[in-house]
């Protein structure tokens, strides 16, 4: 087969992954999301769902979370006014909305792993994993903030990964990369800028050396800062009604209190951790049974699922213990410590802010243990060692998708059940096609005179991530301005 038929099928081969996932997250987000008005109080496990969806899809609302979620009316609703352009019905277009970013999350995931050279049918296994974890299928499927939060942050964590292979100085396409994820990852949650900055300084210190990083990273965020100003600003120009994120934060510190205070808890007891380990570890990808009390939550397991349970936790272990021992003495992958450290800082955050409902924010750090895993098993030196883990990791990819589609089938359930309407198949199979058939059909359009490469080089990724940035910028800008006049 010629080099360019070769790439021809590897480009059509993605495209009916991404097509095939898109549906099933479109199937699924039809089932639990598009019979509900989420006019009434938030059901979903503690999370925000009525806020969200307001959110995304009101202009004249209420925004008052915007305060912990600096940007997110201009990076987050903006695109999905143009979106509902086309859709012309809010509930669907939040879930295509979501789908979509879960979908491109889990493609960004499969290419991260590609990147660091992971064999292959490792990677298919954790990306599965990934996928089909049960954060990743809740989040893509009802309306939140977290799967935005993810996409910012799995793609940026790319485009970390990748400049870490480099050894020249940052180039023009590089500074304006850094400096958009540094106001996306605030934009879209406060608390985010703490993995960016542990990005930022592992790429520093690697491309500018021990001695020379620390002038730059200041200079970085300070261009962040003014920036980050700027388009807090800009909405607030826009949605009028929009706290800036700021006044709360004077208002702490004057004494007046300061709301997100109230959700940390400081003390450490065995009850806390034992449910922050469910919560962090456990819960985001191998789901428990699940029940109803007013909202939905997080049951026990039975005997069986707490095998699967035990057996992964027990991987977990051996992989992080083994990572340690590689950091320390130094024989991991490049950028891996990165990813650890990012890990280890998203689970102290929550362990404080957020314990009882850290299963939530999963999505902020559940791709960074599983690209660990990919990583770590794929180091392997021993033949029969690095066998026996793909396959219990096949094993447990299995048993995971069958339990998180049947514990989300039972979620839709109990909150349709809960709402007083019911959901059909056939109406969420129509709509699966539909928005796959589509979006397949675009991607036939754009690419049926043009075949790019497989394998891009690093300079076409980071300027094919600035042309498509730079799009999303133009369109955003020009809806807010366009709302702005009309509101």
């Amino acid at each position: 087969m010629s080099e360019k038929l070769l790439n021809y099928y590897h480009c059509h081969k993605k495209i009916y992954y991404f097509a095939f996932l898109f549906s099933f997250y479109i199937f699924l987000g039809i089932c639990i999301s598009y019979p509900i008005t989420y006019d009434t109080d938030n059901i979903f496990f503690s999370a925000d769902n009525r806020r969200a969806f307001f959110d995304m899809v009101n202009i004249t609302g209420s925004h008052y979370r915007i305060k912990v979620h600096p940007e997110l009316l201009i990076l987050v609703q903006a695109p999905t006014l143009l979106l509902n352009g086309f859709v012309n019905h809010h509930r669907m277009t939040v879930i295509v909305m979501e789908a979509f970013c879960g979908t491109l999350s889990g493609y960004i995931f499969y290419e991260i792993l590609k990147c660091r050279k992971i064999e292959v049918h490792i990677r298919k296994l954790v990306t599965a994993i990934y996928v089909f974890s049960f954060s990743n299928i809740i989040f893509s499927t009802v309306p939140e903030t977290f799967i935005f939060a993810n996409l910012g942050l799995i793609s940026y964590w790319y485009f970390i990964l990748l400049a870490l292979e480099q050894d020249k100085k940052f180039t023009i396409q590089e500074v304006f990369l850094l400096i958009f994820w540094g106001c996306i990852n605030f934009g879209i949650t406060l608390t985010n800028y703490g993995s960016y900055l542990i990005g930022l300084v592992c790429l520093l210190i690697k491309r500018y050396g021990k001695k020379d990083w620390v002038k730059l990273f200041f200079k970085i965020n300070v261009i962040n800062s003014i920036f980050i100003v700027f388009l807090c600003l800009f909405q607030k120009f826009i949605w009028k009604q929009a706290p800036l994120f700021w006044e709360s934060i004077i208002v702490g510190i004057k004494g007046g209190g300061y709301e997100e205070l109230n959700y940390m808890n400081w003390n450490i007891n065995i009850n806390k951790t034992i449910l922050w380990i469910k919560q962090t570890m456990v819960y985001p990808i191998f789901s428990p049974d699940v029940y109803i009390s007013n909202r939905i939550y997080f049951g026990g397991f039975s005997v069986i699922k707490k095998v699967f349970v035990c057996l992964f936790l027990l991987i977990i272990i051996l992989i992080i213990l083994t990572t340690i021992k590689e950091i320390i003495s130094r024989k991991q992958r490049i950028g891996i410590d990165g990813l650890f450290f990012a890990y280890c800082g998203n689970l102290i955050l929550h362990y404080i802010y957020g314990s009882q409902e850290a299963f939530i924010y999963s999505c902020h750090y559940v791709f960074l243990l599983l690209i660990i895993v990919a990583v770590t098993v794929d180091n392997y030196k021993s033949r029969s060692r690095k066998t026996i883990f793909t396959i219990v990791l096949a094993i447990f990819a299995v048993a995971e998708f069958c339990n998180n589609i049947d514990i989300f089938l039972k979620t839709t359930r109990l909150a349709l059940g809960n709402a007083g309407v019911t959901f059909s198949y056939i109406r969420a199979m129509k709509g699966a096609v539909l928005c796959g058939g589509i979006l397949f059909s675009i991607y036939r359009f754009l690419k049926r005179k043009h075949i790019k490469a497989v394998h891009l080089t690093y300079n076409e990724v980071a300027n094919n991530y600035c042309h498509y940035l730079m799009t999303y910028l133009f369109f955003i800008c020009i809806i807010g301005f366009f709302v702005a006049f009309n509101y």
